[in-house]
């Protein structure tokens, strides 16, 4: 097998030239998202995870890290950016815009998809390990600490009726 090497000047021509094809309007790759998706994405969250006690606030610092990671990874942009549009094409508009009904539906047939489990672990992921989203819950966090919940009012439940 023969081995090629890069010089130095081929190294140098190739990079400027794939630098004049980045700077040319329209041909550098879209790898960022729109601002619809990002509200888009906000939606997804609150209908995947919903807690009327939560404010839309919180779901958006909970969105951080993965908008972040699609800022840095253009491929994970570019899904992220694919979903949404398979869900506008499923409500025949602006996915965020439809009625609720419409976007459950929507996002009940794309549940197998990559783009729907990317979503739904990162919001997961983030929203369950916030302390401040605990209490705003009613979860009181690890027991494990304290012996496990047995002893920690386990049946305290004061929400179901008395049987």
């Amino acid at each position: 097998m023969k081995r090629k090497y890069v010089t130095r000047r081929t190294f140098m021509a190739s990079s400027a030239g794939a630098a004049i094809m980045i700077a040319l309007p329209g041909c550098a790759p879209e790898v960022w998202l729109r601002e619809k998706d990002e509200r888009a994405l906000l939606r997804m969250a609150r209908l995947l995870y919903p807690h009327d006690a939560l404010a839309d606030e919180i779901y958006a610092n909970v969105l951080q890290p993965l908008l972040a990671r699609a800022y840095e990874d253009g491929a994970l942009a570019s899904n992220l950016r694919a979903g949404f549009e398979t869900l506008d094409r499923a409500t025949g508009r602006e996915w965020r815009t439809a009625p609720p009904s419409n976007q459950l539906e929507a996002l009940k047939r794309i549940e197998d998809e990559a783009f729907f489990e990317t979503v739904r672990n990162a919001v997961r992921t983030q929203l369950y390990q916030r302390k401040e989203v605990w209490e705003l819950i009613g979860y009181e966090g690890s027991s494990v600490e304290y012996g496990g919940y047995l002893e920690r009012g386990f049946d305290d439940i004061d929400w179901l009726p008395e049987v």
